[in-house]
């Protein structure tokens, strides 16, 4: 069986972090997040195929070296082709039903029973459905009493609100659905397709726990702090910290919630971290204030810098020596510079 990965996206919304690392290569947890879904996909999957454009050979070199237990085929879009698009690109690699998953939903969907409740369906598809306090931002979906889809609206007015279930952008799918999609063509296969194959039996697999679209700053290091207060509820932690092998932190730093280290991060005494993630080898001067940022690997912050607020710093960037940045700054590699 296939599983798809939707992972050609540009990710601008987390730029400069993704100037120089693909989006599905960033870590969530320390571990790259497309890694974490394929990780997470049941023992009937033994093919992964990914739909990617943007820093293509750096996913393709990723998984070159890198031995997951599963093939990885990577299938290069030369232009963006919307997600039923990219799904028809693939259609070369599917040998049966396949699942098809975005790469930067972040989830603790339970796969093995979503494949299940897809076998005992029997119809063309199934949809994730997860529960949402605002459905107004989402695409709202609707289904009868055996949980088969009646009905999509997308992002719906407050008076149109009938429910609270949304699609949560992960899909099992019979082949007869790639039928459907109009070859070498930019196609939504969320608004083009679904709505029109609904009588061939379209379900809605409901679940509640975890879910998060970690494509901007914000979401990113929610991702992560709803991942670590997992963790320490389900008591495999006893802190919402984590910190990768060969970190060294010294004397007197501080943690506070949410902060996720990667592996041979050096962070001088006197600092006070929280709501952070930083990267693989970065370095964090002495006497730094650091609330809400993402810092890349191999970046290097100076001493008594405060930076606060979805500051993200590109990979191998330096931030000087009393720095006080916040607000959405954004510190670059190459120019050495800070765009707010």
């Amino acid at each position: 069986m296939e599983a798809i990965i939707l992972a050609g996206g540009f990710g601008t919304r987390l730029r400069p972090l993704t100037y120089s690392v693909p989006k599905p290569l960033l870590p969530v947890m320390n571990t790259p997040m497309i890694v974490g879904i394929i990780n997470s996909l049941p023992p009937e999957v033994d093919r992964v195929v990914l739909a990617v454009n943007y820093m293509a050979k750096a996913i393709r070199d990723h998984f070159a070296a890198n031995d997951i237990g599963r093939e990885v085929i990577v299938v290069v879009e030369d232009e963006p082709l919307g997600t039923g698009g990219a799904v028809k690109n693939c259609e070369s690699q599917i040998r049966g039903k396949f699942f098809v998953i975005n790469a930067d939903v972040i989830t603790k969907l339970d796969m093995v029973a979503y494949l299940a409740f897809h076998n005992n369906c029997g119809g063309i598809g199934v949809l994730a459905l997860q529960e949402v306090e605002d459905p107004t931002r989402y695409g709202m979906v609707i289904t009868d009493q055996n949980n088969s889809i009646q009905k999509f609206v997308e992002k719906p007015g407050e008076n149109e609100i009938v429910t609270n279930w949304i699609n949560a952008g992960t899909y099992i799918l019979e082949p007869e659905v790639l039928e459907f999609i109009t070859p070498e063509k930019k196609v939504s296969i969320e608004r083009e397709v679904f709505p029109v194959i609904l009588e061939k039996g379209l379900y809605g697999f409901k679940y509640v726990g975890l879910w998060k679209d970690a494509g901007t700053p914000g979401s990113y290091l929610d991702a992560h702090a709803l991942m670590l207060e997992a963790e320490v509820a389900a008591g495999l932690a006893k802190t919402t910290h984590l910190l990768g092998e060969g970190t060294h932190l010294d004397s007197g730093v501080e943690l506070g919630e949410n902060v996720c280290i990667g592996s041979g991060v050096k962070i001088a005494t006197g600092c006070r971290l929280s709501n952070c993630v930083v990267h693989d080898n970065a370095t964090i001067g002495k006497d730094c204030i650091l609330d809400g940022v993402v810092i890349g690997d191999r970046a290097t912050i100076g001493n008594g810098c405060t930076l606060e607020n979805d500051v993200l710093v590109e990979a191998g960037a330096t931030v000087e020596s009393g720095a006080q940045l916040s607000c959405g700054a954004r510190v670059r590699q190459s120019k050495e510079r800070q765009e707010n």
